[in-house]
């Protein structure tokens, strides 16, 4: 997802000075293939630039897909999702979460909170990619089983503005299995004769 403010001051400065760093591609049958870069693609074309300087790769997919990871991570406005995304391929390809962790520089357990996030319905992730849900939100609203109190919870979370911290303990709150009430005993009659 890329921000259209963001690349139409892009695609100023590129008309103005051109495309400073290369993209890079890999030859893709008769054609080729973004692998890095496609936000400066995007900004040129709205440029109007024909041509963009480009750096010709050799790499097989499991190597591009791992390219277009690293960069990834490093692009700034990256959302949590996209890169939830970017992890899931990475492992599909035959990559353990560690490995993932280890190429972007996060450890195992930041890859495994993102994938979880693709466990979410997708309307809560439209909610993470557009910011109005933190990935900790997103964490305790995966622990809350029933869709209903879910959303009912995220309601609560974006129209209160509820930290990480009260939406933990809401979710726990609303996840404790419900107690039946213990029958009342009847009042003590004090008139009633002890035998």
């Amino acid at each position: 997802t890329f921000d259209p403010k963001h690349l139409g001051r892009m695609a100023q400065s590129i008309s103005r000075h051109g495309v400073l760093q290369p993209v890079v591609v890999s030859k893709a049958g008769h054609r080729y293939q973004l692998i890095c870069g496609e936000q400066r693609w995007r900004a040129a074309r709205l440029a109007k630039l024909s041509s963009i300087p480009a750096v010709v790769t050799d790499v097989d997919d499991r190597e591009r897909l791992e390219i277009a990871l690293i960069e990834n991570v490093q692009r700034a406005d990256l959302n949590p999702i996209e890169l939830a995304h970017a992890f899931k391929a990475r492992c599909a390809s035959g990559a353990t979460q560690v490995a993932v962790g280890d190429r972007v520089s996060l450890d195992r357990s930041t890859v495994a909170n993102h994938l979880r996030m693709l466990e979410l319905p997708r309307e809560l992730q439209a909610d993470v990619e557009a910011g109005r849900l933190s990935i900790g939100h997103a964490k305790a609203l995966l622990s809350v089983g029933n869709p209903e109190r879910r959303r009912h919870l995220r309601d609560r979370i974006v129209r209160e503005g509820l930290s990480v911290r009260a939406s933990e303990g809401l979710a726990r709150d609303v996840s404790k299995p419900k107690r039946p009430r213990a029958p009342r005993r009847p009042a003590a009659d004090p008139n009633r004769q002890m035998l």
